[in-house]
């Protein structure tokens, strides 16, 4: 049995903790102060709690079960040994007063009431309590009729009246005293033990549990190591005297707020953006008549096009659209998180109440996502709104490459949307090339929309975007250029775009158009004529392996096949996607990755070693910790090929540090070490094992690193350069960091005199700012244009 004193410590960090879950429940920012008084004679010491417009302190006093306290008339009178004194309590809150604070007072007894024939009883009103977490018996002290007009108060309360006479209380001050204090009896009693819990400790469960935690994107996080790092930080607060942050603590839970979200729009190339005008009024026509549709085409008949621009068609027109997408590019950094049926309703939740905020109140749990918490949310949408899912056949391929780390159970989006029960206000819009699975959405009263091929119209328009000229050929009739291309692509949006890759900056001509094999319906016959052209196949297996974008020098790198590998990127450049702002290429569509990998198979090719082998290899070869690409890919291409020795290897005691001190953030970091995790069980390696659970329990501690601030940056700059910073603010020409974030990064690189990637974080073609964006903007246009600049600005 624990002493009272320290048990009175125990008792006052649970409700400390629980006042901190309160605040995070309500998403109040909010500074504490354990323990500390602020002036002799402070009373309410044991916990101030400082909110933007208010403040709160406390005094808390318990008794167990077992030394059960009854509140008594001497409690209030003398103090009864309590530190209550009524005299006393007033005293320190009129000290308060004269500082200037404004604060309300609560005196928190994990007591009994008082009997019904205690003169106390007389002079405590019920009042409501409702900024508590627990149920209790709340009071204010009836000041009127325990000091009436011009009289005193009772005789029997000595120490009060001896106050009275020295001139320490005036009654009007008492009275503003009674109305700011709350008495609160009958607080819930404590085990102080997470494995029994009493009545504190199972308030203070439920309230981790209504912030997610154990729920997507937070399912990581336990309930109880929640609730002991809270108790943690409280101790070390009060030990050490410094002050406590609810967002702070919120980042070192590592709790994710943003219910895991990730880019949903599907990357339009806008230089060959066209408008869709005559398909997707036919689209939204179809929506409307039937509701619940299949956007269902041929691999390249441009259903993502239409997806996105039927997306802005709606938006335009103020509607509102929840969206998800289940593949967006082979360049992609969530392509896995993208099939897992948790992303789905992380996403689509996050999107809805980025639409309706003030739904937040019907949320079951403040950062948690899964199929109940949608439904729910989406009944409360009063207007009509749109849910939109596309790329449900890259599901199953995905899984397929990458079922050694994910399970299918995982995976299964398709028969979660056949389950979600929409309300009647919903249209949903599913996007798909043709699979099995169509006939369960048919069944279930979904209409199939079946893309028709693009028109001649379409083609004269591409054609434009590619500076190609609609001139006139002869094959028996007159033939334009475009009715030419109409007619050799069949109107399928990706082979067009193909052949006008092709075909740019050359003089086009029947002759030319005529070497190009005419369209079939898996693109089979382009890709074989351009495959076979190539010096050798290694070129093509490095980009087809990666999932990220290499450039020349990779390539050299990774083939060794020298200046062949521009000739090959020259031949294979219809294909391939460039990255103008990091540089570098990858493949353009997934269905010539599969096509190569079929190939390589049939030909009895061994693809581990010969497309995901070179890469590893190469990766393996840099500097895990200083070559961004190998920190970011080499550990799952590693556990992909079976290679778990070789990612064990890459453990060591400084990896938390290494990677913190290289600027890569804590869910990258944490990533790495898993998949580290898999392969040390995987290969029963037990001593990798307890080594990676170590360092995940250190980058645990250290979750306060996700909120990378100014300081940081500006550390990582002086130490590693702002080189190093630049690199860190991107991953393949996309933003590695929020808006916010990014543009602090890119500030302190530019005033380091280093270009930084402002066109990640800004809007660079904006005429109006914000004033907390001036200077962003100011340094943007300094690094474009010099110091010529400062003139006009000013």
């Amino acid at each position: 049995m624990q002493n009272p004193i320290h048990e009175g410590y125990e008792y006052q960090d649970y409700f400390t903790v629980s006042i901190i879950l309160q605040l995070m429940l309500h998403q109040t920012d909010a500074e504490l102060i354990i323990d500390r008084k602020d002036f002799n004679g402070d009373k309410f010491d044991d916990l101030k709690v400082k909110m933007p417009n208010n403040s709160v302190e406390f005094q808390i006093k318990y008794s167990d079960e077992e030394n059960s306290h009854k509140l008594t008339k001497d409690d209030f009178a003398n103090g009864n040994g309590h530190d209550t004194a009524l005299s006393a309590l007033f005293t320190s809150w009129k000290k308060r007063k004269e500082s200037g604070y404004n604060t309300q007072i609560k005196l928190c007894l994990a007591w009994s009431k008082p009997k019904e024939d205690d003169p106390l009883a007389d002079f405590l009103k019920p009042i409501e309590e409702h900024t508590l977490p627990f149920l209790v018996s709340a009071y204010s002290f009836d000041g009127e009729s325990f000091w009436p007009i011009e009289k005193q108060p009772p005789k029997t309360w000595r120490k009060f009246n001896t106050a009275i006479k020295s001139g320490l209380i005036e009654r009007d001050e008492f009275l503003c005293f009674c109305k700011e204090l709350s008495i609160i009896l009958e607080m819930p009693k404590a085990s102080l033990d997470l494995k029994n819990p009493d009545a504190l400790e199972s308030v203070i469960i439920q309230q981790v549990e209504k912030l997610g935690v154990g729920i997507y994107p937070n399912d990581a996080l336990n309930v109880e190591d929640v609730i002991n790092k809270l108790a943690t930080e409280v101790k070390r607060s009060r030990a050490k005297g410094n002050r406590i942050y609810t967002s702070i603590l919120m980042g070192r839970l590592g709790l994710i707020m943003d219910y895991g979200k990730f880019d949903q729009r599907f990357p339009v190339d806008s230089t060959h953006q066209i408008i869709l005008g005559d398909e997707i009024n036919r689209l939204h026509r179809e929506v409307r008549d039937f509701k619940h549709i299949i956007i269902s085409g041929n691999p390249g008949s441009g259903k993502s096009w239409l997806v996105d621009e039927y997306i802005d068609k709606l938006m335009s027109e103020n509607g509102k659209v929840i969206h998800y997408n289940c593949f967006q590019s082979l360049q992609d950094a969530n392509s896995l998180e993208r099939i897992c049926v948790t992303s789905l309703y992380g996403n689509l939740v996050s999107q809805v109440l980025e639409q309706c905020p003030e739904l937040i109140e019907h949320k079951n749990t403040i950062f948690g996502a899964d199929k109940t918490e949608l439904e729910n949310l989406l009944r409360f949408i009063e207007e009509e709104f749109y849910l939109v899912v596309d790329g449900l056949d890259h599901i199953s391929r995905e899984y397929e490459l990458h079922k050694d780390i994910i399970s299918r159970s995982e995976t299964e989006i398709i028969t979660e949307l056949l389950e979600i029960q929409f309300p009647d206000n919903c249209y949903v819009i599913i996007s798909s090339q043709p699979i099995d699975e169509i006939e369960h959405f048919k069944s279930k009263g979904y209409s199939i929309f079946e893309i028709e091929p693009w028109k001649e119209e379409q083609v004269k328009s591409l054609m434009t975007t590619f500076n190609i000229n609609d001139d006139m050929t002869e094959e028996g009739d007159v033939l334009s250029i475009s009715e030419y291309l109409f007619k050799k692509s069949q109107g399928n949006a990706l082979y067009l775009n193909y052949i006008l890759r092709q075909l740019q900056n050359s003089d086009v001509n029947k002759e030319l158009i005529d070497e190009i094999p005419d369209y079939d319906i898996s693109l089979s016959q382009y890709y074989t004529y351009l495959y076979t052209k190539i010096r050798n196949n290694r070129t093509i297996n490095a980009l087809c392996g990666a999932d990220f974008y290499l450039n020349i020098n990779d390539l050299m790198e990774i083939t060794g096949d020298g200046v062949f590998v521009e000739q090959d990127i020259s031949l294979l450049h219809p294909l391939l996607i460039e990255n103008v702002l990091s540089g570098g290429f990858s493949i353009y569509h997934e269905s010539f990755r599969r096509f190569v990998l079929a190939t390589l198979k049939d030909k009895k090719v061994d693809i581990e070693r010969n497309v995901y082998g070179i890469l590893a290899d190469w990766l393996k070869s840099k500097s895990y910790f200083e070559f961004d690409k190998s920190f970011y890919y080499l550990t799952e291409l590693q556990y992909k090929l079976g290679r778990d020795a070789e990612n064990v290897s890459l453990i060591e005691k400084e990896f938390v540090l290494k990677s913190v001190s290289e600027g890569y953030s804590r869910k990258r970091i944490r990533m790495n070490l898993n998949c580290i995790v898999r392969s040390a069980g995987r290969i029963q390696n037990l001593v990798a094992l307890v080594t990676a659970g170590e360092l995940l329990a250190m980058l645990d501690d250290m979750n306060e690193f996700d909120s990378t601030g100014e300081e940081y940056f500006q550390a990582i700059c002086d130490i590693k350069g702002a080189a190093k910073l630049n690199q860190l603010m991107q991953i393949d020409g996309k933003p590695t960091f929020d808006i916010n974030t990014g543009r602090i990064a890119c500030y302190i690189s530019s005033k380091a005199g280093s270009t930084p990637w402002w066109e990640l974080y800004l809007d660079t073609e904006a005429k109006e700012y914000k004033i907390d964006e001036l200077k962003y903007y100011y340094r943007y246009y300094l690094d474009e244009q010099g110091v010529s600049i400062i003139d006009k600005v000013v």
